[in-house]
Protein backbone atom coordinates (compact mmCIF):
# COMPACT_ATOMS: atom_id res chain seq x y z
CA UNK A 1 0.00 0.00 0.00
CA UNK A 2 1.24 3.76 -1.03
CA UNK A 3 0.45 6.55 0.97
CA UNK A 4 0.31 10.05 -0.87
CA UNK A 5 -0.11 13.01 0.81
CA UNK A 6 -2.01 15.94 -1.28
CA UNK A 7 -2.54 19.64 -1.47
CA UNK A 8 1.69 20.17 -0.50
CA UNK A 9 2.42 23.66 -0.87
CA UNK A 10 5.35 24.33 0.90
CA UNK A 11 8.97 22.28 1.18
CA UNK A 12 8.53 21.88 5.06
CA UNK A 13 5.62 19.76 4.59
CA UNK A 14 7.33 17.82 1.96
CA UNK A 15 10.37 16.95 3.58
CA UNK A 16 8.15 16.20 7.21
CA UNK A 17 5.86 13.72 5.08
CA UNK A 18 8.49 12.02 3.49
CA UNK A 19 10.23 11.63 6.75
CA UNK A 20 7.17 9.95 8.14
CA UNK A 21 6.55 7.70 5.37
CA UNK A 22 4.80 9.26 2.54
CA UNK A 23 5.86 7.78 -0.51
CA UNK A 24 4.11 10.01 -3.04
CA UNK A 25 3.28 13.93 -2.15
CA UNK A 26 0.65 15.94 -4.24
CA UNK A 27 1.30 19.49 -5.60
CA UNK A 28 -2.22 20.78 -7.54
CA UNK A 29 -0.81 22.78 -10.18
CA UNK A 30 -4.50 24.43 -10.35
CA UNK A 31 -3.86 28.66 -8.95
CA UNK A 32 -8.05 28.07 -7.99
CA UNK A 33 -7.58 25.57 -5.62
CA UNK A 34 -6.66 26.85 -2.49
CA UNK A 35 -3.78 24.21 -1.19
CA UNK A 36 -2.04 24.81 -4.97
CA UNK A 37 1.61 24.61 -5.20
CA UNK A 38 4.22 25.62 -8.21
CA UNK A 39 6.18 24.13 -10.85
CA UNK A 40 9.08 25.55 -8.42
CA UNK A 41 8.30 23.70 -5.82
CA UNK A 42 7.96 20.65 -7.45
CA UNK A 43 11.46 21.25 -8.96
CA UNK A 44 13.20 21.63 -4.95
CA UNK A 45 11.06 18.78 -4.00
CA UNK A 46 12.48 16.54 -6.86
CA UNK A 47 16.20 17.94 -5.65
CA UNK A 48 15.44 16.60 -2.55
CA UNK A 49 14.57 13.11 -4.35
CA UNK A 50 11.08 13.07 -3.59
CA UNK A 51 8.32 11.43 -5.44
CA UNK A 52 6.40 13.94 -6.91
CA UNK A 53 2.77 13.99 -8.28
CA UNK A 54 1.29 16.81 -10.43
CA UNK A 55 -2.15 17.17 -9.54
CA UNK A 56 -4.11 18.67 -12.81
CA UNK A 57 -7.61 19.89 -12.98
CA UNK A 58 -7.58 20.18 -16.91
CA UNK A 59 -5.31 18.46 -18.98
CA UNK A 60 -1.73 19.95 -19.12
CA UNK A 61 0.50 21.24 -21.98
CA UNK A 62 3.55 18.80 -21.37
CA UNK A 63 3.97 16.35 -18.85
CA UNK A 64 7.32 16.75 -16.48
CA UNK A 65 6.28 14.90 -14.13
CA UNK A 66 7.02 11.04 -13.38
CA UNK A 67 3.52 10.78 -11.99
CA UNK A 68 0.80 12.47 -13.08
CA UNK A 69 -2.53 12.98 -11.46
CA UNK A 70 -5.77 13.61 -13.94
CA UNK A 71 -8.34 15.13 -11.79
CA UNK A 72 -10.85 16.01 -14.21
CA UNK A 73 -13.27 13.70 -16.28
CA UNK A 74 -11.14 12.26 -18.39
CA UNK A 75 -10.77 9.58 -21.16
CA UNK A 76 -8.66 6.88 -22.51
CA UNK A 77 -6.90 9.64 -25.07
CA UNK A 78 -5.76 11.58 -22.32
CA UNK A 79 -4.24 8.84 -20.50
CA UNK A 80 -2.22 7.42 -23.12
CA UNK A 81 -0.74 10.97 -23.92
CA UNK A 82 0.14 11.00 -20.86
CA UNK A 83 1.34 7.32 -20.50
CA UNK A 84 3.04 8.42 -23.80
CA UNK A 85 5.54 10.71 -21.55
CA UNK A 86 6.43 8.04 -19.65
CA UNK A 87 4.82 9.38 -16.70
CA UNK A 88 2.51 6.71 -14.17
CA UNK A 89 -1.15 8.26 -14.37
CA UNK A 90 -3.45 8.14 -11.24
CA UNK A 91 -7.05 8.70 -12.53
CA UNK A 92 -9.49 10.07 -9.91
CA UNK A 93 -13.46 8.87 -10.02
CA UNK A 94 -15.57 11.07 -8.35
CA UNK A 95 -17.99 8.37 -6.77
CA UNK A 96 -20.50 11.21 -6.29
CA UNK A 97 -20.87 12.38 -10.07
CA UNK A 98 -19.49 10.00 -12.48
CA UNK A 99 -21.01 6.39 -13.41
CA UNK A 100 -17.90 4.92 -11.06
CA UNK A 101 -17.78 1.45 -12.85
CA UNK A 102 -18.20 2.48 -16.33
CA UNK A 103 -15.08 4.98 -15.71
CA UNK A 104 -13.01 2.48 -13.40
CA UNK A 105 -13.09 0.04 -16.51
CA UNK A 106 -12.38 2.71 -19.04
CA UNK A 107 -9.23 4.34 -16.74
CA UNK A 108 -8.50 0.55 -15.51
CA UNK A 109 -8.74 -0.32 -20.02
CA UNK A 110 -6.67 2.74 -20.56
CA UNK A 111 -3.58 1.61 -18.66
CA UNK A 112 -3.80 3.88 -15.51
CA UNK A 113 -1.70 3.11 -12.69
CA UNK A 114 -4.01 3.81 -10.11
CA UNK A 115 -7.72 4.47 -10.05
CA UNK A 116 -8.10 6.81 -6.97
CA UNK A 117 -12.09 6.83 -5.74
CA UNK A 118 -12.84 9.61 -3.96
CA UNK A 119 -15.64 10.80 -1.46
CA UNK A 120 -15.17 14.85 -0.40
CA UNK A 121 -17.79 14.05 2.28
CA UNK A 122 -15.90 11.15 2.95
CA UNK A 123 -14.52 7.77 1.48
CA UNK A 124 -14.69 5.75 4.17
CA UNK A 125 -18.67 5.42 4.33
CA UNK A 126 -18.42 4.31 0.72
CA UNK A 127 -15.43 1.68 1.28
CA UNK A 128 -18.04 -1.59 0.89
CA UNK A 129 -19.07 -0.42 -2.41
CA UNK A 130 -14.92 -0.80 -3.81
CA UNK A 131 -14.76 -4.51 -2.46
CA UNK A 132 -14.51 -6.37 -5.54
CA UNK A 133 -12.32 -3.11 -7.66
CA UNK A 134 -8.46 -3.43 -7.87
CA UNK A 135 -5.70 -1.15 -8.23
CA UNK A 136 -7.64 1.43 -6.41
CA UNK A 137 -6.62 4.19 -4.32
CA UNK A 138 -9.50 5.88 -1.66
CA UNK A 139 -9.06 10.05 -0.78
CA UNK A 140 -11.90 11.72 0.97
CA UNK A 141 -11.84 12.85 4.42
CA UNK A 142 -9.04 10.53 5.46
CA UNK A 143 -7.72 11.51 8.97
CA UNK A 144 -5.72 10.11 12.13
CA UNK A 145 -8.93 9.41 13.24
CA UNK A 146 -10.29 6.66 10.32
CA UNK A 147 -6.93 5.97 8.51
CA UNK A 148 -6.65 2.28 10.38
CA UNK A 149 -10.45 1.68 8.94
CA UNK A 150 -8.86 2.77 5.20
CA UNK A 151 -6.03 1.06 5.49
CA UNK A 152 -7.58 -2.09 6.17
CA UNK A 153 -9.76 -2.35 3.27
CA UNK A 154 -6.55 -2.72 1.54
CA UNK A 155 -6.56 -0.42 -0.96
CA UNK A 156 -3.06 0.21 -3.57
CA UNK A 157 -3.55 3.69 -2.35
CA UNK A 158 -4.42 5.72 0.26
CA UNK A 159 -4.71 9.68 -0.35
CA UNK A 160 -4.63 12.34 2.02
CA UNK A 161 -5.07 15.91 2.64
CA UNK A 162 -7.07 18.05 4.34
CA UNK A 163 -7.69 15.75 7.34
CA UNK A 164 -3.69 16.70 7.99
CA UNK A 165 -4.23 20.29 7.89
CA UNK A 166 -3.71 22.86 10.19
CA UNK A 167 -5.41 25.10 8.02
CA UNK A 168 -5.73 25.16 3.86
CA UNK A 169 -2.63 24.87 2.65
CA UNK A 170 -0.28 24.21 5.84
CA UNK A 171 -0.30 20.36 6.82
CA UNK A 172 0.01 19.83 11.49
CA UNK A 173 3.43 18.18 12.12
CA UNK A 174 1.13 16.63 14.78
CA UNK A 175 -2.09 15.41 12.93
CA UNK A 176 0.70 14.12 10.13
CA UNK A 177 2.84 12.13 12.96
CA UNK A 178 -0.63 11.03 13.77
CA UNK A 179 -1.71 9.40 10.54
CA UNK A 180 1.55 7.71 10.10
CA UNK A 181 1.01 6.35 13.55
CA UNK A 182 -2.18 4.98 13.26
CA UNK A 183 -0.69 3.16 9.75
CA UNK A 184 1.48 1.24 12.20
Amino acid sequence: MKIKICGITNIEDALLAHKLGADLLGVILDNNVKRHGTRELIDEMKSYNLNVVGVYTSMPESIEDDFVQLHFPHGYKEILDVKSTGASVISVIDMNSEQYDKKYHEYINAGSDFILFEDRSGIIKRLPELLNYKKIGIAGKISPENVSIASSFNPELIDASSGLELYTGKKSPERLKMFFEALK
